[in-house]
């Protein structure tokens, strides 16, 4: 499993869902992609990638999300 974990305060410009774009998204399946040529005995391993979201961490009333299996490679 593939884990990214992004945070916003209480009043971010997005969200931290909304953070994840498809800029993003690239960015982390190339790493993964690196990782797996460097490490080949992963590489018939599963991989799925999660999102952790943290919203309004500076708060009392601060959220978390875990959005499993959140994009994939494709």
């Amino acid at each position: 499993m593939i884990v990214e974990v992004r945070a916003r305060g209480e009043n971010p410009f997005c969200s931290a869902i909304e953070s994840i774009g498809p800029g993003k998204r690239r960015r982390i399946i190339q790493a993964t992609r690196y990782w797996l040529m460097r490490h080949a005995e992963w590489a018939t391993a599963p991989i799925r990638f999660d999102v952790f979201a943290f919203e309004r961490v500076d708060s009392a009333n601060a959220e978390i999300h875990w959005i499993k299996n959140a994009f994939d490679a494709s």
